[in-house]
Order: C-alpha cells, then sequence, then structure tokens
C-alpha cells in the first residue's frame, strides 16, 4: 500500500485504469516519455529529443518520491519535469504521437515519413482533427516543446522548401528511429494503435463527432495487425494513403 506508481505508457486513460486495477491504497502517478527509443545490438539508443514528465503526485510520500525520481533522472542526464497539468500533457503528447499509425501503416521511419509530402500533410490534418476533437470535448492540451500541436500541425502542411526551412528541430531524428507501432508490427505484435489515433476516434464518438482521418489509420493498422505471421505485411505506399484519406473524406 506504500507504493508509488508511476505510468509512462501512451495513451489518455493509464491512470484510471490503474487506479481502478490496484485499488484507492495504491498512489498512481500519471508520467510521460516524451522521445523516441530504437532498439541496437547493445541495448537501446535514444532517437529523438524530449524530457520525462510527471504529476506531482497526491500523498505527501508519493510527491517526496516524485521529487527523488525526477532528481535521480536529472542526475544521469535526462531532462525531467514535474508538471501540474499532467491530463493536458498527456493529451499534447498524443495529439504529437499521431505519427505513430502512420509510420506503423506505411512502414516508414519516423524521419522519412516527415521527408514525404504526402506522409506528412496527412499527419498535419490528424492533428488537426485531434485539436478539433479536444476542443468538442472541452479538454485542454498542454505543450511540452517549443511548438504548440496547432503550430506543429501549420509546420507539417509547408510545401518542401519552406518545411525543410523553418523545422529544422523537428527533423533532427535519428534516421533509424521508428515509432514504437512501427516496431510492434515488425516484431509480430500486436500494436497500442487503439490508445493513439483509436483514441481520438473514440474521444470523438462520445462528443458525437467523427475523426475520419484518425479512424481510417486505426483501421488501417488493425488490418496490418491481422496478417501479422503470413509473410511480408503489405504496407500503404504514400499514393494508397493519399487516396484512401481522399475517400474516407468524402
Amino acid at each position: 500500500p506504500s507504493t508509488t506508481v508511476v505510468s509512462l505508457q501512451n495513451g489518455l486513460d493509464n491512470v484510471a485504469r490503474l487506479r481502478a486495477a490496484l485499488g484507492p491504497e495504491y498512489d498512481v502517478v500519471a508520467g510521460m516519455m516524451t522521445f523516441n527509443v530504437i532498439p541496437t545490438e547493445d541495448g537501446f539508443r535514444q532517437a529523438t529529443a524530449g524530457p520525462l514528465v510527471f504529476g506531482p503526485g497526491e500523498r505527501p510520500d508519493s510527491q517526496r518520491r516524485v521529487q527523488q525520481l525526477r532528481e535521480s533522472l536529472r542526475a544521469r542526464g535526462f531532462d525531467a519535469r514535474v508538471r501540474t497539468d499532467m491530463p493536458a500533457v498527456q493529451l499534447g503528447k498524443l495529439l504529437l504521437n499521431l505519427n505513430n499509425g502512420l509510420c506503423a501503416l506505411t512502414g516508414l521511419p519516423l524521419a522519412a515519413m516527415l521527408a514525404n509530402r504526402t506522409t506528412r500533410t496527412v499527419f498535419a490534418a490528424a492533428i488537426r482533427e485531434g485539436l478539433e476533437v479536444a476542443r468538442a470535448a472541452g479538454r485542454p492540451v498542454g505543450q511540452l516543446g517549443v511548438l504548440s500541436p496547432r503550430l506543429v500541425a501549420l509546420a507539417l502542411g509547408l510545401p518542401d522548401a519552406a518545411f525543410f526551412r523553418v523545422s529544422r528541430a523537428m527533423l533532427a531524428v535519428d534516421p533509424a528511429a521508428k515509432t514504437s507501432t512501427l516496431q510492434d508490427l515488425e516484431r509480430g505484435r500486436l500494436t497500442e494503435i487503439d490508445e493513439l489515433n483509436g483514441a481520438i476516434t473514440a474521444l470523438a464518438s462520445a462528443h458525437g463527432r467523427q475523426a475520419p482521418i484518425n479512424a481510417l489509420i486505426t483501421r488501417g493498422v488493425h488490418e496490418l495487425e491481422a496478417q501479422l505471421g503470413t509473410g511480408a505485411l503489405p504496407y500503404w505506399s504514400p499514393e494508397t494513403l493519399r487516396e484512401r484519406v481522399a475517400a474516407a473524406l468524402r
């Protein structure tokens, strides 16, 4: 009962689920790992930049442990922060994390997805769709980096020349960086797509709205999951993605 549980998983509902499963005697603290990690022969490598973020905790002992956790991570070179607006932080991170499903659907590493105008503009549209859903749900959207999700979507929609000129930080990713959802497919595992693009679709449905782009990406990744173990997965080309997005919007 004295344990403090810190959830660093993607998604919006992990704290509520853990509290329901563990019972009220445990203090469950929301957390967020905002950078990408890829496996290597020697272990793992951080492939993008970003902080580790934690809620403050509700009990005095948990608040003390969260501060100790932050200081321990900082001593090891991590950018670790405590935020009191973790639901907004989680939603803001989710919007930026909608690239997960897109990379899984196309089989593209993160840098290649950003470099392609078609996949990049679909990513921007998915973020804008998520922002509209958040507004309809009355959910605040937190900001972690220099740019808000709205400004990131604006930058993603720029023509190639302008995008590459103004988005150096966004493009400063390891060329080998792959989103966790794509890594799952490559390992033959089911993904967490329902906690990513699927979460936007579910939130939209709960408030009488639709999110056709995120729903399409979610369905597409589930189609790939259904073919795990049958051979090479039929990832969507950018051209196929463009056609199916257009059909979904019609």
